[in-house]
């Protein structure tokens, strides 16, 4: 591969990292507000703690790319250019930046408000009686699908959805319950 090239990718990645980093602190951020508001107007509301896995697993590779940007700013070899080297360092440091834009994603999934009613994800609050269902995903991607009402669906992350789903046929097997009861009357 080219020098030139290489610093066209290194660029690319950077650039990528910092756009991430600014567009998933800030959602994490309004999602964190919206919370604590929500928490504050709703005494029935709970949270609901769930793994951390993503949190842990995208700090890990922060770290590892960071310390491969060190090492390759440390270690020369005689094979390389000194161009491409730095080039190399500056994509391993823009993989960081990217990886550490990816936690306060990890961190919205990791903690879930929920009333009786529904539950909130990121800045929106999901009413089970608008949810038709959840579609789950079979293949290694992170995300799930939530139907609502009106032929509508929202991405929701497999954690959530995996609470989602029991606590959605809960909430259907309540109502159910309450309108049976409503015609015996």
């Amino acid at each position: 591969m080219s020098d030139a090239l290489f610093w066209v990718v290194a660029a690319i990645i950077v650039a990528m990292g910092v756009f991430s980093n600014y567009t998933n602190w800030k959602q994490y951020k309004a999602s964190k507000e919206a919370k604590e508001i929500f928490m504050k107007n709703h005494k029935d509301a709970e949270v609901t703690e769930l793994p951390k896995t993503r949190v842990w697993l995208f700090a890990g590779l922060c770290v590892l790319c960071l310390g491969l940007a060190v090492l390759m700013s440390v270690v020369k070899s005689e094979e390389m250019s000194e161009s491409t080297r730095w080039s190399q360092v500056l994509v391993y440091a823009g993989l960081s930046v990217f990886c550490f834009a990816m936690v306060p994603e990890a961190l919205m999934d990791a903690k879930l408000v929920h009333t009786p009613d529904g539950f909130m994800y990121g800045d929106f609050y999901f009413r089970f009686k608008h949810m038709v269902g959840i579609v789950q995903s079979h293949n290694f991607l992170k995300s799930d699908k939530a139907i609502l009402t009106g032929n509508k669906e929202e991405i929701i992350p497999k954690p959530v959805a995996k609470w989602a789903e029991p606590a959605l046929l809960e909430y259907q097997a309540r109502r159910k319950a309450a309108r049976k009861k409503g015609r015996n009357r």
